[in-house]
């Protein structure tokens, strides 16, 4: 008895390479966001801002953020809570 596989992305039939690199796609920008979201959540107790992340480069699984932000130490603290 044989049975066939169907791959479907986005309600859409594809290619199981096709399907493999949406699914890798979709876990970096969970990544992605998860980060972002770090870095801002990140206030300065001093000021009362938060940080800010912009997307600097992206290259496969690779990523870097600017971070910025009021002061040095905000700064510093977006950044350890990013990793």
């Amino acid at each position: 008895m044989g049975f066939g596989l169907e791959y479907t992305l986005n309600g859409r039939r594809v290619t199981e390479q096709q399907f493999l690199d949406g699914l890798e796609k979709q876990a970096i920008d969970q990544a992605l966001d998860t980060v972002k979201r770090r870095i801002e959540s990140t206030r300065c107790s001093k000021h009362g801002q938060r940080a800010r992340a912009t997307l600097k480069s992206r290259r496969g699984a690779r990523f870097e953020f600017d971070v910025s932000g009021c002061c040095d130490e905000l700064v510093r603290s977006a950044q350890r809570a990013a990793t």
